[in-house]
């Protein structure tokens, strides 16, 4: 168990450095980002506290290996479904406007 959540912490640092090298403003948008249940078994629930009324916010969820998976288009609230998928950890990225926020899943 100690080693999953080493690499799950391992890969949101290495994403959000990639991320911090952009120039992006992630800090409070990343706190006003939820992503829950986490761990989940497919089927999870992306809520941006701060976009309501504002325009659509693109999610993109990416596999251990960097690979691009899944990915859509949404509001302020979206109901993903990664059922399909094999059990691990993925990194969901939700960029709103000029805001760029990466979360780890762990899919069980």
């Amino acid at each position: 168990v100690g080693d999953g959540w080493r690499a799950k912490a391992n890969l949101e640092k290495e994403f959000n450095k990639e991320i911090s090298r952009n120039d992006v403003q992630e800090n409070s948008f990343n706190e006003d980002v939820l992503v829950y249940p986490n761990p989940n078994s497919g089927i999870f629930e992306v809520r941006i506290g701060s976009n309501k009324g504002a325009s659509s916010s693109q999610y993109e969820i990416y596999n251990v290996k960097g690979l691009l998976v899944d990915g859509g288009i949404f509001s302020d609230y979206s109901i993903i479904n990664i059922e399909n998928y094999t059990s691990g950890l993925y990194l969901i990225k939700i960029i709103s406007r000029d805001k760029i926020c990466s979360k780890v899943i762990v899919k069980l």
